[in-house]
């Protein structure tokens, strides 16, 4: 219905563009009226769905050509108004098809304004091509719409000379809804967005007089007409909450006359004409044959859910259950578990076989899972080997045993799991927390095992160990490998920035780091080194709590009290007694 209303709106685009042209290239002009007369009559020739064409000015002077059957067809009738100060003059011609004059009327009584009009003041306003709401045209009385345009001077485009404007009349397009055929009952109207129908099967009903005594008529307003399917129509869009300014189609039920009517309520989606098509049809003109056999379908379907039922029911316990059984187990799989499948009760061969199947299945996989964690185990003990044998010959030239490594890296790996850093950063951190000294491979022996105090630039030196340990470590390829480089690199940071080699602080440090500088001097404190004594445990706790915020991480520092059983339970002091002399932990 839309596309068909439309189709009458075609000429309009049409009438656009002949008023860009006329607007742009100087052809109108208030200079030559007969000759501005003669080109407005051409153009409606040639435009038959043109109601008339204008030109009025600043001054209130006006050329207006239009259709005029009045006394014979295919007649066009002139209105020339002149201004010339205070002096106005009112005459018009009317003309046959082949511009000869019918009859000629000068001195009319004419009190039209064009500076007054819709199209006029629109134009002036937006200093573009506009388009008007639609309206009564003020001689024939018909709606229509019009496009018009600013016209500037011929020799200064920046002065506006007066407005150019043409007349598309719509009436036909009510014609098309008096025709247009809605169920038996049915029917349609276009309102614009003030709520004034436009358009109606019945056109009259839609016109009424301005009230100001002019003689001039306007669109009712939807509230007004003499229609109460039509009323009711446009109540209930505005009660589902919608405006006139919808951006898709709206469907609503709504009550006339005791009727109950289905409304669908469409934009045309058109910057030029924002309107609404309404369409209404009682309900009983679609769904009365439906309803008429209401209760026949209501006893059907019943019957067909209950027998829906019957057959849901058998496939739960034929089919539906043993699959269901086979996709727990399944489910059981991929989270890690290879539960023997039982026999499963179907009578259906296909499931029984898929049964089978599913069961070797399982069997293979936990077989094949449990030389894979065979093989996994025997490379991660591999690995440890490798780790502490690397390790160990950076503290054998410290005369320490890997005693002082596996210490470290336990204490370094509780402290992980009391800050529930998760199972792969403890595992990662239990094989890297033994290279945090690897460095020490490139420090003098003079230095490591000198049983003095260092000298300024022997303490200059030792201080180089975390970065030769990030050299060799330098381009990790696993996760693990790149903790120990972290580690090896920041574990003589410190928590106030007063550490080496960087000077980081606080959060700056990565975690691995802070954890690692914690264990890395308990076990220091704890061990005998070659320029002093183990020292007890309590004193060393003692230290540790007060260099929480200064020297360590205060986290940490609680994570680590909080393991302290398992601590203590590390340095037994009966193992503890027994240990072989640590290096230096400088």
């Amino acid at each position: 219905t839309i596309g068909r209303t439309i189709t009458f709106l075609e000429p309009a685009q049409s009438a656009a563009k002949l008023t860009q042209r006329l607007a742009n290239h100087n052809v109108v002009s208030d200079s030559d009226p007969e000759s501005l007369e003669r080109y407005f009559f051409e153009q409606l020739k040639q435009n038959s769905s043109f109601a008339g064409i204008y030109y009025g000015t600043t001054d209130g002077g006006f050329v207006y050509v239009k259709r005029d059957s009045s006394l014979q067809t295919d007649a066009y009738q002139t209105k020339f108004i002149r201004v010339d100060g205070e002096h106005r003059e009112v005459n018009s011609v009317l003309r046959d098809q082949h511009f000869n004059v019918l009859k000629r009327q000068t001195g009319v009584e004419d009190s039209y304004d064009p500076r007054k009009r819709p199209w006029y003041m629109k134009a002036l306003e937006k200093n573009r091509l506009v388009w008007t709401d639609p309206y009564m045209f003020y001689s024939s009385k018909q709606p229509g719409i019009t496009t018009s345009s600013p016209v500037y001077g011929e020799h200064d485009n920046q002065i506006i000379t007066g407005v150019v404007g043409v007349d598309i009349e719509i009436s036909e397009i009510s014609g098309f809804l008096a025709r247009l055929k809605i169920g038996k009952s049915g029917s349609a109207f276009i309102i614009n967005q003030k709520s004034k129908i436009i358009a109606y099967p019945k056109l009259e009903m839609i016109k009424q007089e301005v009230g100001d005594g002019s003689g001039e008529l306007e669109f009712r307003h939807i509230n007004e007409i003499d229609d109460e399917a039509s009323r009711e129509a446009y109540n209930s869009l505005i009660k589902l909450g919608y405006s006139l300014d919808i951006k898709q189609q709206v469907s609503s039920t709504f009550l006339a006359n005791g009727i109950e009517y289905q409304g669908i309520f469409a934009p045309f989606n058109h910057t030029a004409w924002p309107w609404v098509i309404a369409l209404y049809v009682p309900t009983d003109d679609y769904i009365g044959n439906f309803r008429a056999n209401q209760r026949n379908n209501l006893y059907m379907a019943i019957f067909i859910a209950i027998i829906a039922c019957l057959i849901g029911y058998y496939l739960a316990l034929r089919i539906i259950r043993p699959i269901r059984e086979l996709g727990d187990n399944a489910e059981q799989m991929m989270l890690g578990g290879y539960s023997e499948i039982g026999d499963i009760d179907t009578q259906f061969s296909e499931i029984k076989t898929t049964t089978v199947a599913f069961t070797k299945m399982v069997s293979n996989l936990k077989e094949k899972e449990e030389k894979n964690n065979e093989l996994t185990s025997n490379l991660r003990q591999a690995n440890l080997a490798t780790i502490l044998r690397l390790s160990d010959a950076a503290e054998y030239k410290d005369k320490d045993t890997a005693e002082h490594i596996l210490r470290m890296s336990s204490v370094a790996t509780i402290i992980a799991r009391e800050l529930n850093l998760g199972e792969s950063f403890c595992e990662n951190i239990s094989y890297a927390a033994p290279m945090h000294d690897i460095g020490k491979i490139g420090i003098p022996d003079a230095i490591l095992m000198k049983p003095g105090k260092l000298n300024a630039e022997e303490w200059k030196i030792i201080k180089t160990h975390p970065e030769i340990g990030g050299e060799i470590l330098r381009n990790p390829e696993t996760e693990m490998l790149s903790m120990a480089r972290t580690i090896a690199l920041t574990h003589h940071e410190k928590w106030n920035g007063k550490g080496y080699p960087k000077g980081l602080k606080g959060e700056a440090i990565p975690l691995e780091g802070r954890i690692c500088a914690i264990a890395d001097v308990v076990d220091a404190l704890l061990s005998r080194r070659c320029y002093k004594e183990p020292m007890d445990m309590s004193k060393v706790f003692k230290i540790i709590r007060e260099e929480r915020g200064e020297h360590f991480d205060p986290l940490c520092v609680d994570a680590f009290f909080k393991a302290e059983e398992w601590i203590v339970e590390i340095y037994d002091k009966a193992h503890y007694r027994n240990l072989m002399h640590a290096g230096s932990n400088q």
